[in-house]
């Protein structure tokens, strides 16, 4: 959840939001995303569960047009499937017990 700067790569039509929320500009954070979901072999919006804080946090940068990390919040916000679901999902102590990998 380190927070990163659009890298901003030659060529794209920053004009537009969406040139901004293309993986290549995030040539760090994406690299960690697919580490999780190799490891986990689950889509990072259903391994990753940040902590309350950081969805405050994330949720903060993505509704500030000046933030700087306005645009890594957006981009984060949509790989985790912040805003169709919030991720953090209060843990259930029956699917600790009942879950051999958890």
């Amino acid at each position: 959840m380190t927070p990163r700067v659009c890298y901003g790569w030659e060529g794209l039509d920053y004009t537009k939001a969406e040139s901004s929320l293309d993986d290549n500009q995030y040539m760090y954070s994406v690299t960690y995303l697919h580490a999780i979901e190799t490891i986990t072999r689950e889509s990072v919006d259903k391994a990753v569960r940040p902590m309350q804080s950081e969805i405050e946090q994330i949720a903060n940068w993505a509704s500030n047009e000046n933030a700087e990390f306005y645009d890594w919040a957006l981009w984060m916000q949509s790989k985790l499937k912040m805003k169709e679901r919030p991720n953090h999902v209060p843990e259930d102590p029956a699917r600790r017990l009942a879950d051999p990998q958890h």
